[in-house]
């Protein structure tokens, strides 16, 4: 019973990357890494979503962390905000666990941070309204790497349909931050 088990968890290892996932979320490759940083010095999810903190304070944060499979297959992400900020610590932990054990292949981190002062009007089936401006950051992490994603190609990923690549409108009041930069911030 325990080698047929075995023989799944094999099969399932072996099996070719979803092509509805993220390309830079299933291999190291198959995306144009901007920054990488060694593993040495590189900075953790943790210290990552520390500094955001830090930064901007949790009223203004949402971070959305998608560990995905070996397969490139997402698996069970969760979104922590204001609400429910006290579990995004030992949920990261947890998670950069299960990546040092190689149960998750891949983690990708997306941090919004809202100005709350600056405002777009959008049209919504109520009407009209007003929503915060955002900035959008993304960061990969696999265990040979860091990557902090570049804005151009966070829009990219923004604006494109995962399931069938169609090409999504932009959203009003949103811009792209550099996670490059981030993680040069916090390694030099």
């Amino acid at each position: 019973m325990a080698n047929n088990r075995h023989k799944r968890e094999r099969q399932r290892r072996q099996r070719p990357a979803d092509h509805g996932s993220p390309a830079w979320a299933a291999a190291p490759s198959t995306f144009g890494v901007s920054t990488s940083v060694g593993q040495a010095a590189r900075p953790t999810p943790l210290e990552i979503a520390r500094y955001f903190v830090d930064t901007y304070g949790w009223d203004r944060l949402f971070f959305t962390v998608s560990p995905f499979s070996r397969a490139g297959m997402p698996i069970n992400g969760s979104t922590f905000g204001p609400d429910n900020a006290r579990h995004l610590e030992p949920w990261l932990i947890l998670q950069q666990t299960k990546l040092h054990s190689r149960v998750v292949a891949v983690l990708v981190m997306v941090v919004r941070v809202f100005d709350h002062e600056h405002t777009v009007e959008v049209t919504g089936p109520r009407g009209k309204i007003n929503i915060p401006t955002k900035t959008i950051f993304m960061f990969r992490y696999d265990l040979g790497s860091s990557v902090g994603i570049e804005p151009d190609e966070a829009m990219e990923a923004h604006t494109t349909d995962a399931n069938t690549g169609a090409l999504l409108p932009a959203e009003p009041g949103v811009s792209m931050g550099s996670g490059a930069e981030v993680i040069l911030v916090l390694t030099s």
